[in-house]
């Protein structure tokens, strides 16, 4: 897990952004511009997302492991291309 700092970015291994920089980040925008309603949304948005994520149960206990990690993950893409067509929009 990386907090934000470019000197990760260099790094060729897999590794998730720290949740609550881009949480803290995007409360600051939403009190700077208080005015944009894209601004808003994007930011209710954004938080929506995480708060689904945190609330997501895991994959279904039964199942074997190999096949849990593999329904994790696809839940984890599902979330990540949720925000990043937030970003990109």
């Amino acid at each position: 897990m990386s907090a934000r700092q470019l000197l990760y970015s260099y790094l060729l291994v897999l590794h998730q952004r720290c949740w609550v920089h881009l949480l803290r980040d995007r409360h600051e925008l939403e009190e700077q511009q208080p005015a944009d309603a894209d601004m808003q949304r994007w930011a209710k948005d954004v938080k929506a997302i995480f708060d689904r994520a945190v609330a997501y149960p895991g994959p279904d206990p039964s199942l074997p492991p190999a096949k849990q990690e593999v329904a994790r993950r696809q839940q984890q893409h599902a979330f990540e291309q949720e925000l990043w067509q937030l970003c990109t929009s």
